[in-house]
């Protein structure tokens, strides 16, 4: 869920931001980007594309879910491949250079601060993941550690999509 808050000169408080506001932005509770409002116009939203047809495969073979969640071995590799859609089907995008994509490992139903970073490419919409897990655990693949991690390099997009769990 996506949100903005601005500052009133002692604390942060829920409201759209307006122009010469300090603001931040916030998904599902976690700050991704904090400046100074500079437009006299709403915020820039970025364009979603909708994670489908996700295939995830431990050492060539496709992992079928047992309750939701994915199980796999340490050290085996790991590749996650899906597409990325909008209304108009299919979106033609690629990036150019290698990404990284975070995995949250999670203990009693929390994250930790415990992440490992898969490889990712993206090209004419298909995206593919791999790596290994070096431990065992309760890693999930976070839609929202993953956009900000997009915003990281200046991606002009952000995913929608199910959080999925990798049980290692």
């Amino acid at each position: 869920m996506r949100r903005f808050e601005i500052f009133n000169g002692a604390d942060w408080v829920e409201q759209q931001p307006t122009h010469g506001n300090k603001f931040r932005e916030l998904i599902n509770g976690v700050v991704v980007r904090e400046s100074f409002w500079s437009e006299p116009s709403e915020p820039e939203l970025l364009p979603e594309y909708e994670v489908k047809n996700s295939v995830i495969q431990m050492e060539s073979i496709a992992i079928t879910p047992f309750n939701g969640l994915y199980f796999a071995e340490v050290g085996a590799p790991i590749q996650i491949t899906a597409e990325l859609h909008n209304n108009n089907g299919l979106v033609d995008i690629s990036i150019p250079i290698p990404i990284k994509m975070p995995l949250v490992r999670h203990a009693n139903g929390k994250p930790t601060d415990d992440e490992a970073y898969f490889n990712a490419a993206l090209n004419a919409g298909v995206i593919t993941i791999t790596g290994t897990l070096q431990r065992s655990g309760d890693w999930k693949v976070l839609t929202e550690r993953n956009n900000q991690a997009l915003r990281v390099i200046g991606a002009d997009f952000q995913l929608s999509a199910p959080d999925v769990t990798l049980i290692a």
